[in-house]
């Protein structure tokens, strides 16, 4: 119950956050267990889709696998801001990980070139993840990372509530009212 009214809580300072964009957000949860999409679209036209991040959640084991994002700049001309659409999929697709009970969530920067790769790694760290190690295709290891994964790359991972706290979704505050709900 606690976790369902600190989720609500988060949301709505999500949905503050982009408010100044005129964006609007979506999770569609596909029921099959653990797949999910989130969406990132125009407020104007809930079709004009800016972004989306797909994966899948392992709630007995806490981890939250985000198997792609895709970013369609072309659609973004007007949208642009500090809170950017990349980290506000990010935000989300954190918030739905902790509604379902995720503590870790796992990523892949995709290494199709170096200067792509180099800027996704520096991204991916502002976020708040952490670098778990180099995918080359060279160690036997790296044959399970690569057919998960489709590609070489670093894998990353980031501690969900770690990251809503960094940006200012987690506030310590929720849990002194949790607290009073007890007493």
């Amino acid at each position: 119950m606690e976790a369902c009214r600190r989720a609500r809580t988060m949301r709505a300072r999500h949905a503050d956050m982009l408010k100044p964009q005129r964006l609007t957000m979506r999770t569609t949860d596909f029921g099959a267990g653990s797949l999910f999409r989130v969406f990132r679209s125009t407020a104007r036209c809930e079709g004009d889709v800016v972004g989306v991040v797909e994966g899948f959640v392992v709630p007995p084991l806490g981890l939250l696998h985000l198997d792609s994002m895709r970013i369609y700049n072309s659609r973004l001309r007007e949208q642009r801001g500090a809170f950017g659409v990349g980290l506000s999929l990010g935000l989300e697709t954190a918030l739905y990980g902790y509604e379902t009970g995720c503590h870790t969530a796992e990523l892949l920067a995709i290494n199709d070139d170096d200067h792509t790769h180099r800027r996704l790694v520096r991204y991916y760290r502002r976020l708040g993840c952490v670098p778990v190690c180099e995918v080359t295709g060279d160690k036997p290891g790296d044959v399970a990372h690569m057919l998960v994964w489709g590609g070489a790359g670093t894998r990353m991972d980031f501690d969900v509530r770690g990251v809503l706290e960094k940006w200012g979704l987690w506030s310590n505050d929720d849990d002194d009212e949790e607290e009073e709900d007890i007493a």
